[in-house]
């Protein structure tokens, strides 16, 4: 593919992402099923979808000229979707598990028909805040202080620190509220892992690869699961 062409095609992808984003949003608020303020706090949901896509558009733009990590890998998209496919469901059954062994809380699950929108918007709003930001940070400090595009090594440096950001938001959400503590260790240990391979899907097949890897992931947990689970468990 010829670079304009692949550049336009890169652009039509975050703006794809960035109006689905909005209209999810749009679609969403003011639902008292959809519990935006756990996430966004007093700020408007359409509001606070509009910063988290400005942010993201930048970062795929400074990620993609750093040559480090694309939006769209078009060659490698259907070998990309069948890993993607295959692994997400392989990482989700542990937590499943988790979840039969030591119980999350009740509510932690948005119910279908809103989860099908809901899910998609919030990993993006995740995807935007645990990596491409950081991602992004690290890789621009690196070239500021040496002068050149980031070579493999800082790249992998940068998806080892990425790969920490969430895990420890996440679990953090549950340390001191008298959970289980292997619960929590598991929810560090899992989200680290689920960040690497994530992260690895990213760089070796593009941005929209690692999203459908994070929303097959979610199917399985948050909404196969999270609905079966209040009548298995509760």
């Amino acid at each position: 593919m010829e670079p304009t062409s692949r550049n336009r095609l890169d652009l039509v992808v975050i703006a794809v992402f960035s109006i689905c984003a909005v209209v999810a949003a749009a679609a969403l608020a003011g639902d008292p099923a959809v519990p935006f303020a756990n996430f966004f706090g007093p700020i408007p949901p359409v509001t606070a979808t509009l910063i988290v896509v400005a942010v993201a558009a930048v970062a795929h733009i400074a990620l993609r000229a750093l040559d480090a990590f694309h939006p769209l890998r078009a060659g490698t998209l259907h070998r990309g979707f069948v890993v993607a496919a295959l692994a997400a469901p392989v990482l989700a059954v542990p937590t499943v598990i988790a979840d039969l062994t030591w119980k999350f809380p009740p509510g932690i699950n948005v119910a279908p028909p809103q989860a099908f929108l809901f899910y998609p918007l919030m990993g993006y709003v995740a995807e935007t805040a645990f990596h491409l930001v950081p991602l992004s940070l690290v890789l621009l400090a690196a070239r500021l202080v040496t002068g050149a595009r980031p070579s493999g090594r800082i790249v992998w440096v940068a998806i080892g620190v990425a790969a920490l950001v969430e895990p420890v938001f996440q679990a953090s959400g549950i340390f001191g509220t008298g959970s289980v503590v292997a619960l929590e260790i598991f929810m560090l240990a899992h989200l680290t892992l689920f960040s690497i391979v994530l992260l690895v899907l990213y760089r070796r097949y593009g941005f929209v690869t690692a999203f459908a890897f994070r929303i097959v992931y979610y199917l399985v947990w948050h909404i196969l699961w999270g609905t079966a689970r209040l009548q298995i468990l509760f």
